[in-house]
């Protein structure tokens, strides 16, 4: 349970007696006591009677569905500040933070309802002691502890810490210091704790005694040398003077392309032995073979440049000539025709329907043309009315329910050649009364028909007919027929 304060809390109550209050439900703008305070808490209560002068204000506490509220201690009320005896009627129910539990401010900053300090003193616990100055006014306290030294805590209180035990005591003197296993300071032992200092300038090494000793030059480390001379290592732990063409190629003077002299140096490398020297000129090179370069030859060693245009053939000499159209190669064609070869070496118009098959979309006969394993383009039209003959011979239909269609078919073949649609027809019964192009409808019985009901053929509401449409005159005259 908790104490919940909150605005705008109020709802009314026809409860009676001095027992708990059952609360009616918010007043309007305002909200209920489950909403703002919550269920299981307490709040500080007004109730006051809407038709009398019978109020009463205190601390309640509301049961675990928040909609009733025990009046725990009336803080004050109509009935000398006790519970009060409600009548019948109506009574409002608010939160309200009460008087006599606010401490505020007077007009010149002194609080109020506050209290008023009239003694205090200090216990000596947990290793506090202390004073206090005015105790019956502005009481100060002076804190101290009960003991000197290094403090420890333990949690609650403040202690005296035991050097060795809580802390390592600070040593005396100047050595070097290591922790022993009382939980104190010693001094430590050179050479065997540390490395003590050395003495000299000597170059140091580390000795198996755990102290440093002096290093020796040319087993140790490599001494200084003296002079400018380019060095090599000795074999015995220093340097000695390189020597030049034995240990290294001497540096050598002069701008002479050079090659190495076959004793460690170099000397001059020859022109035209060594390599080839540099040219003058901008003509076209080759090999000399001699070691240099000459002047190439043109249409001998290299394809000479050439002053036509237009396509290109090798003239047999080492050159090339202008290529003739229809002999060396076929020109391309003007416009936009399909073409083929003529027994000319050229290009003409190729025939459409004759030399090729003409594409979708125009109507064209071929003459005694072969297929195999060929099958109809099928396609699905969707809820469209007006299908198209070039979409595919078979097409799925499925028209809009109760939308009372008017079904057309466009681009039939051309008259003379027959044309057949195949129409896979979806829910057709549910789409209301379809208008079918003019047909012939083929009954049972051979005879003709204007119209599938005509042809006592009823279209399914649920589920797929078959409907079979040709012609052979571009759609003038038009045959149907459901397949059942």
């Amino acid at each position: 349970m908790a104490l919940v304060i909150a605005d705008r809390v109020r709802e009314t109550t026809t409860s009676t007696g001095t027992g708990d209050i059952a609360l009616g439900g918010a007043v309007v703008g305002y909200q209920s006591f489950a909403l703002g305070i919550g269920a299981s808490n307490a709040t500080y209560y007004v109730i006051a009677d809407q038709n009398g002068a019978n109020w009463e204000c205190g601390f309640g506490t509301l049961d675990a569905t928040g909609t009733i509220l025990s009046r725990t201690t009336v803080l004050a009320s109509s009935n000398s500040n006790t519970l009060v005896t409600f009548g019948s009627g109506t009574k409002d129910v608010f939160c309200s933070l009460l008087a006599s539990k606010i401490i505020y401010k007077n007009e010149a900053g002194a609080p109020v309802g506050a209290g008023t300090v009239t003694s205090a003193s200090v216990a000596t616990a947990n290793g506090f002691a202390g004073t206090v100055t005015t105790p019956g006014t502005t009481p100060v306290i002076n804190m101290t502890v009960t003991f000197s030294g290094l403090a420890k805590g333990n949690g609650t209180s403040l202690s005296a810490a035991v050097a060795g035990t809580d802390y390592l005591a600070p040593p005396a003197g100047t050595a070097l210091l290591k922790a022993n296993s009382g939980g104190a300071l010693a001094n430590a032992v050179a050479g065997t704790d540390y490395l003590a200092p050395p003495s000299g300038s000597a170059v140091l090494k580390a000795n198996a005694g755990g102290a440093l000793a002096n290093a020796v030059a040319g087993t140790d480390y490599a001494p200084a040398t003296s002079g400018t001379a380019i060095l090599k290592g000795n074999n015995s732990g220093g340097f000695a003077a390189a020597v030049a063409k034995t240990d290294y190629a001497p540096a050598t003077s002069g701008s002479a392309i050079l090659k190495g002299d076959g004793l460690g140096g170099f000397s001059s490398a020859a022109a035209g032995t060594d390599y080839a020297p540099a040219t003058t000129g901008t003509a076209i090179l080759k090999a000399s073979g001699s070691g240099g370069f000459s002047a190439a030859v043109p249409n001998a060693d290299y394809q000479a440049a050439i002053t036509a245009s237009g396509l290109l053939k090798g003239a047999g000499s080492g050159s090339v000539s202008t290529a003739l159209a229809g002999t060396d190669y076929l020109a391309p064609p003007s416009g936009t025709a399909i073409q083929k070869a003529n027994s000319g070496g050229a290009l003409v118009d190729a025939i459409a329907n004759t030399d090729y098959v003409a594409p979708a979309g125009s109507d064209g006969l071929l003459s005694r043309w072969m297929f195999q394993d060929t099958g109809w383009d099928w396609h699905d039209s969707g809820t469209t009315n007006a299908l198209n003959y070039m979409n595919g011979s078979a097409q799925r239909w499925t028209p809009t329910a109760s939308s009372n269609p008017t079904l057309t078919i466009a681009s039939w073949p051309p008259s003379g050649a027959m044309g057949e649609l195949l129409i896979e027809g979806v829910n057709l019964g549910a789409a209301g009364t379809i208008a079918f192009p003019t047909a012939n409808w083929i009954k049972s019985d051979g005879t003709f028909a204007a119209s599938p009901s005509a042809a006592n053929v009823t279209l399914q509401s649920t589920g797929t007919d078959f409907i079979l449409f040709w012609t052979r005159d571009a759609g003038t005259t038009l045959y149907a027929k459901v397949i059942r």
